[in-house]
């Protein structure tokens, strides 16, 4: 029933092909990285790696073993598959372990990719498939080819190349995010110019090569990232490929949709993109992979090289920002500096709200630049300046209105600083009125009665530490604040914070 000699002439014998044999399990064990199976031919028996998880191997089963691999050109025997031929209950014969420890070579236990050199005779890499190119046109127009990227568990990646009749066994085989194991083939260079492999060379399948989906123990990632922290992106003065991975703040759907994501320092930055899912929804964690950053407009830039994933699986840095509960991500507000602020605006590529903290350093007010406009009397539905007339009337070009005279309205200017330099923002009413606690006609009367009582007002506010949001869709000649608030340091961004400190103690 089992093949006489068959252990023996595996380690003995130098075979071109992997003749079928039959032996017995009579050992199994479950590890990290496959089963460790004794495997037996009723003489002998030895120990043998089997890490694939299709079929699962069964005491006393009598397999046929026709897929195997010795590790290296060593004596360790990898099983790459086997066909279960019938069930057993018991051992048969008495075997004793075939003596190969002095034939063992010590070393890993799959060549990492990082070690394969042109002088390579022989491989076994436990990798995982990040990507399978199209089906082309070979470079030199003789037939057909194509192309994928391997990565094993250094993040070391190698692409193979597969040519015409190998195009057919194993394009329709090979599914990216599987693990694979692969020996056998010619390593040549490589000029592909989408090859990223820091070899400058692949492996051009051949033959005698071997690729075999194996069990995922999850020591190899699903693919490929170099996160580059969002914070670290303002120092770059060239455009530049990146990867960056954060939760999901905002969504500014139109004809390109903006997306603002914030990662794990606490830094956001405005992501546009042709294509985005409607069934994406805030604080999901997105992966960006190879988007252009624009140092010009501080953004970045998805194209059709780029990828965009959502909550994907087996990145541990998204796994990081899962962890961190949906609350927290809410509780978080990133306040930008006022040099970001400046740059946003010239860039003109502005998200809906810029959100500053800064200080009230001075309240602008002349004969010039008075706080005060002259504004339509009808209040309740236009507030826009109206011009005077000669004939002694006031008119409204917006709502196309004349009247005998006008009313008070804010137009103050306010000069904010930080510790990155200072901002010019124009209040109008409802803001300056909530900020300086009375109504512009009354601060006016005020004014002509007593030139001081301005410092009166105007001193009360001057210091105050506030968050100021802008809406970017009032911006024209001046830049209007929209919203204030009293200041909550604790919930001010850490870099911020940080910059504050140093400030502080200078």
């Amino acid at each position: 029933m089992l093949t006489k000699g068959a252990i023996e002439s595996l380690f003995t014998l130098s075979l071109a092909e992997n003749p079928p044999i039959t032996l017995q399990i009579i050992s199994v064990k479950l590890r990290k990285s496959g089963y460790i199976l004794k495997i037996s031919d009723s003489s002998y028996y030895t120990k043998a790696l089997y890490i694939n998880h299709n079929p699962i191997p069964s005491l006393y089963s009598i397999i046929s073993l026709q897929n195997y691999e010795f590790f290296n050109n060593s004596k360790l025997l990898i099983l790459l598959n086997h066909t279960k031929l019938q069930d057993s209950t018991s051992k048969i014969g008495n075997p004793i372990e075939f003596p190969i420890q002095n034939l063992i070579k010590s070393g890993p236990l799959f060549t990492p990719i990082r070690s394969i050199s042109f002088s390579s005779t022989s491989w076994l890499i436990k990798a995982r498939l990040i990507e399978k190119s199209e089906v082309e046109l070979a470079d030199n127009h003789q037939g057909l080819c194509f192309w994928g990227t391997f990565m094993d568990e250094n993040n070391d990646d190698i692409q193979l190349i597969f040519l015409n009749s190998f195009v057919d066994s194993f394009y329709t085989e090979l599914q990216e995010k599987k693990l694979y194991l692969i020996s056998g083939g010619k390593l040549r260079k490589n000029y592909r110019k989408n090859s990223n492999s820091k070899l400058r060379a692949a492996i051009f399948v051949e033959k005698s090569t071997k690729i075999i989906e194996v069990f995922d123990d999850k020591t190899v990632k699903l693919d490929k990232y170099t996160f580059t922290d969002i914070k670290t992106l303002y120092k770059l003065t060239i455009p530049k490929r990146i990867d960056t991975c954060g939760v999901i703040k905002s969504i500014h759907k139109s004809e390109v949709t903006s997306v603002e994501i914030q990662d794990l320092s606490n830094s956001v930055i405005q992501l546009f993109c042709n294509e985005f899912s409607n069934k994406t929804a805030k604080f999901s964690v997105i992966v960006c992979k190879n988007v252009q950053y624009e140092p010009n407009s501080g953004i970045l830039i998805s194209d059709s090289s780029s990828q965009i994933l959502v909550n994907p699986l087996g990145i541990a840095e998204v796994d990081a920002l899962k962890e961190l509960s949906m609350a927290y991500w809410k509780s978080i507000q990133y306040y930008h500096t006022i040099s970001e602020v400046k740059e946003l605006i010239f860039s003109k590529v502005l998200p809906d709200e810029i959100e500053f903290t800064g200080t009230i350093g001075e309240i602008l007010c002349s004969d010039l630049h008075p706080f005060w406009y002259p504004a339509c009397i009808n209040i309740d539905r236009c507030s826009k300046k109206v011009e005077s007339h000669s004939s002694g009337f006031y008119y409204c070009v917006h709502c196309n209105t004349k009247s005998g005279g006008f009313v008070y309205r804010y137009g103050v200017e306010i000069c904010i600083y930080d510790c990155t330099g200072k901002i010019i923002l124009k209040a109008f009413d409802p803001v300056a009125r909530a900020l300086l606690g009375v109504s512009a006609e009354e601060l006016v009367m005020n004014y002509y009665s007593d030139k001081k009582s301005l410092d009166r007002f105007f001193g009360s506010v001057v210091g105050n530490q506030m968050i100021f949001t802008i809406a970017s869709k009032q911006i024209s000649k001046s830049i209007p604040i929209s919203k204030i608030q009293l200041i909550n340091p604790s919930s001010m961004s850490k870099a911020l914070m940080s910059e504050i400190r140093e400030v502080v103690k200078l």
